[in-house]
């Protein structure tokens, strides 16, 4: 992700340009969560921009998170003394 990128959820299509060049797409199986949200959490850490998936609402959580662990987005809630 880059930095200050916003991260929204998204109902409709868009309308972009066709893309030119070799694309690599990983195809999911529906009904295998916990899968769609390890290539959502892989795929942020890579640098992803967009990320597709049918469970959008944790999918979200995951690329906050990600984002946060990276240091491009403040964390939703900070503990301090945990141990």
């Amino acid at each position: 992700m880059a930095d200050g990128a916003d991260i929204v959820e998204f109902a409709g299509e868009l309308d972009l340009p066709s893309l030119t060049g070799t694309v690599e797409v990983v195809t999911i199986p529906a009904g295998d969560e916990d899968f769609t949200l390890a290539a959502a959490t892989v795929a942020a850490m890579s640098g992803a921009r967009a990320v597709r998936a049918s469970d959008v609402r944790q999918a979200r959580k995951v690329v906050e998170m990600v984002a946060s662990v990276r240091g491009t987005r403040p964390p939703a809630r900070a503990m301090r003394a945990l141990a």
